[in-house]
């Protein structure tokens, strides 16, 4: 039943990260981050067969990779269209983008459909 809500959060460094992950019928939109803030955004779909899906960058230039790395892979095992804010503003993408993909992983462990 539609709409989903999902999140999560860890604690890491010192930092407190969270995602709140919100699906619906044909869509997911997640925001990862220390707040809850617009960040960074990128869009991804899915691709027919095989492969990883296809993305693009919205809004933002700080935290361009990991944020198309966490929509391409969301899109990936959701099999919909995927939109994904980060913010990350107290360390730098290198040092947060793992501790995001830990929460993607937690995200996908609850099931994708």
């Amino acid at each position: 039943m539609y709409p989903r809500f999902t999140s999560e959060q860890i604690k890491e460094n010192g930092h407190v990260f969270f995602v709140f992950l919100l699906e619906v019928e044909n869509a997911v939109v997640a925001f990862f981050g220390e707040e809850p803030k617009l960040g960074t955004f990128s869009a991804a779909i899915p691709l027919r067969g095989e492969g990883p899906a296809a993305s693009s960058v919205l809004l933002g230039d700080r935290n361009v990779i990991i944020t198309r790395i966490l929509a391409e892979q969301l899109a990936a095992a959701f099999g919909k269209i995927v939109l994904v804010s980060t913010y990350l503003k107290k360390i730098s993408e290198e040092e947060g983008g793992p501790i995001l993909l830990k929460l993607a992983q937690k995200i996908l462990e609850k099931g994708t459909k």
